[in-house]
């Protein structure tokens, strides 16, 4: 099928949003950050913003590359196809034409995805069909939950977690100075036994200094939790974003214990009443290092106490991190 690759702009707006209005069930966040992508690769040069569109003009998808780790690494994100159009190779076409466009602005630039359809790579790689190579490999508890107003969530949690209040004296909200010296610390990375540390569905390394800029001036919440002896002990980021249905929170908390990390939950919903006073909250939670045992404590703390239902059952899978020279669909 013959399409037209261009720069997707600020006016693209509407037809943008009419390419698939009901995708993540209420929970999309391109129609709230969509301008702020535009404008910011237009005046930092760190997104590549492409549409395709038809030969009538019809905008039928879109796709977006962050560049990050100074230029050496691109994040493909927001990519979306028209349902009448898929399965036409229109998603292949626009992502390798990303790629690319960020080859002219770094020519050593690498690819870094994520996913959790495991099976499929490990299937590629077998097959020695995989343009990306998986390299590295860990656990991550997702839970996500249906609307529920804050108030609630908050008045149910502090009636239940009264014998936390000496661990949440320890667990802090960092100010920018002090979360800029914690992710660039190397007490951090042997925490996380990596450098690479991932934000809701992307990876930072955080050897680079403009990584961690960027999440500081994000204004996401960074939150640690440190033992008595002043071992670090739990440490998460936490961002929020309008949706449909309400205001959803992210928060990737990285600890083994049920009680750190439920301290740190209750944390990042105490920040965020500020923002979220009466619209309903929406809560995905990742969960790094917990073991099956902790899980289950999470677990009962979000459901029976706090009364935030699930969207879908507290589950575990491999998480894994792609990277390679070449863009590929699932």
């Amino acid at each position: 099928m013959s399409v037209k690759i261009r720069e997707a702009r600020l006016e693209d707006y509407d037809g943008v949003m009419d390419i698939n209005k009901d995708v993540y069930e209420g929970l999309d966040y391109l129609p709230y950050k969509y301008k702020m992508y535009i404008k910011e690769g237009q005046s930092k040069g760190n997104r590549i913003c492409l549409l395709a569109e038809t030969n009538e003009g019809k905008i039928i998808a879109f796709g977006m590359a962050f560049l990050v780790d100074d230029g050496n690494t691109a994040i493909p994100q927001a990519a979306r196809v028209h349902p009448d159009y898929g399965s036409k190779g229109i998603n292949n076409t626009l992502g390798n034409t990303l790629f690319a466009k960020c080859r002219e602005k770094y020519k050593n630039t690498k690819i870094v995805s994520t996913t959790w359809h495991t099976e499929i790579w490990e299937r590629r790689e077998r097959e020695g069909t995989s343009p990306m190579m998986m390299t590295a490999r860990s656990t991550r508890i997702s839970f996500e939950t249906e609307p529920l107003p804050l108030s609630i969530a908050l008045e149910k949690a502090y009636r239940h977690s009264e014998d936390l209040s000496k661990l949440f004296e320890r667990t802090l909200v960092l100010s920018r100075d002090d979360a800029r010296e914690l992710l660039s610390s190397p007490e951090l990375r042997d925490f996380i036994r990596t450098s690479d540390f991932v934000y809701s569905w992307d990876v930072f390394n955080l050897k680079f200094v403009s990584n961690v800029e960027w999440i500081i001036q994000c204004n996401n919440a960074i939150v640690r939790t440190r033992n008595q002896d002043g071992a670090l002990r739990g440490v998460s980021i936490g961002n929020i974003l309008p949706c449909k249905l309400g205001i959803r929170i992210f928060v990737d908390i990285y600890c083994a214990d049920a009680d750190v990390v439920i301290a740190h939950i209750v944390k990042h919903l105490q920040l965020l009443q500020q923002f979220c006073k009466s619209s309903p909250l929406v809560g995905s939670f990742f969960l790094h290092q917990c073991s099956a045992k902790h899980k289950t404590e999470v677990k009962t703390f979000l459901m029976e106490y706090m009364g935030l239902k699930p969207k879908q059952n507290l589950n575990e899978k491999d998480f894994i991190i792609l990277e390679g020279n070449a863009v590929s669909k699932l």
